[in-house]
């Protein structure tokens, strides 16, 4: 495997985990906003759990998250 973009593996996971939770706290800001009435209690929280989530396995590889 040759990559192009990233010095290593653990950069190209940091670039992705990074970008997913961008995209969860984005969505999460449209659920506490906009589309508020558009989200169960569970799926808030189950939201919330996945960007917990991916902070926990950040810190675990030394990512500032």
């Amino acid at each position: 495997m040759t990559m192009t973009h990233f010095a290593n593996t653990q950069d190209a996971i940091a670039f992705a985990i990074d970008e997913k939770i961008a995209d969860l706290r984005e969505e999460h800001a449209a659920a506490m906003g906009s589309l508020a009435d558009q989200y169960t209690d569970e799926e808030f929280h189950a939201l919330e759990g996945r960007i917990t989530d991916l902070e926990t396995v950040g810190r675990s590889m030394g990512l500032k998250v």
